[in-house]
């Protein structure tokens, strides 16, 4: 890509917060300010309490509906999404509900369609307006969901064509910068979301009037706020991990993250097959060691997904 294109194109820029309820409350209460300016679309999976698996997904929604509107005095207008991927008619009745209500700042909690569903909304009003007013905070609390967090595109259901679609359809540089408060940031880094250079995803200097979709990224505890993960799907998730880097390699995708991230993916998966299949318990306190390392890797990982985008819905 030339210097002046990078000059035009979109970038998308995530903030990395340490893990846990106690970084994203002190993030929140540090941009009271802005989040309080107008009211907040609340993106929230629709997902089922009474499945054991989904029910901390319910939780942290809960959760982070209480706390926006009770804690901090956020007026929240609340919305949810039940389905796998969002479609091109939800986008339109989430930013017409944004334009009917004021809201200028987008919480997406839950699912991967919740992320990308609040992506879409502040690249589609970011478009035609200034995309820094419209703030992004994404919580995601299912894996998919970290997933989701992690790619600059969002993945549409086309029902008409019965295919998922990216949007936006232009190639998007991120930035990507840790969170300036380094005094909430736990002793153990190697067990924290750490944001690292992507390889199709250039660290790129961003010029005024570049067109820029900031989001702020936050983990909850996963033993309490995340999708329940058994060892089974643990390793599908590894080895999904394995098969998006190795895709990368064979892409050539050059950068120095990615040697890295293989190596890591390469120990993890080691310590999962020399773990003591003897002992359930001993192999579930193992598990929940290992979540933070998966979900940093799963997190990572997603910056070197490349979307087919020559094909989406009419605009």
């Amino acid at each position: 890509m030339s210097a002046a294109s990078k000059a035009c194109a979109a970038t998308v820029g995530r903030k990395l917060l340490a893990p846990g309820i106690k970084n994203l409350k002190s993030y929140l209460q540090s941009e009271l300010n802005v989040l309080r300016w107008a009211p907040v679309l609340l993106i929230s999976s629709n997902a089922g309490a009474s499945s054991s698996k989904l029910k901390p997904v319910a939780d942290s929604c809960q959760w982070v509906q209480f706390t926006l509107g009770q804690q901090f005095s956020m007026r929240t207008v609340p919305t949810t999404i039940s389905l796998a991927f969002p479609t091109k008619d939800s986008l339109d009745q989430t930013l017409e509900l944004m334009q009917r209500t004021g809201a200028s700042s987008v919480v997406s909690v839950g699912s991967g369609a919740a992320m990308d569903l609040g992506k879409a909304v502040q690249a589609t009003l970011g478009s035609s307006t200034d995309a820094k007013k419209t703030p992004l905070i994404l919580v995601p609390t299912t894996y998919g969901g970290v997933l989701a967090a992690g790619v600059s595109h969002s993945l549409f259901l086309d029902g008409n064509e019965e295919t998922l679609v990216p949007l936006p359809r232009s190639h998007q540089e991120i930035i990507s910068t840790p969170d300036d408060a380094s005094n909430i940031m736990p002793p153990h880094h190697e067990e924290t979301l750490v944001p690292l250079p992507r390889s199709h995803q250039e660290i790129i200097s961003t010029p005024d009037d570049a067109s820029t979709h900031n989001a702020t990224v936050s983990t909850l505890e996963p033993q309490k706020y995340m999708e329940h993960l058994d060892t089974g799907n643990f390793d599908v998730l590894l080895y999904a991990v394995s098969v998006i880097l190795l895709d990368a390699g064979l892409r050539k995708r050059t950068h120095l993250s990615l040697p890295t991230l293989l190596q890591d993916t390469i120990d993890l998966i080691s310590l999962r097959k020399n773990r003591d299949a003897s002992s359930e318990e001993s192999d579930n306190e193992e598990l929940m060691v290992s979540i933070p390392s998966l979900t940093n890797l799963l997190f990572q990982s997603a910056g070197l997904l490349l979307y087919g985008l020559s094909n989406g819905f009419e605009e």
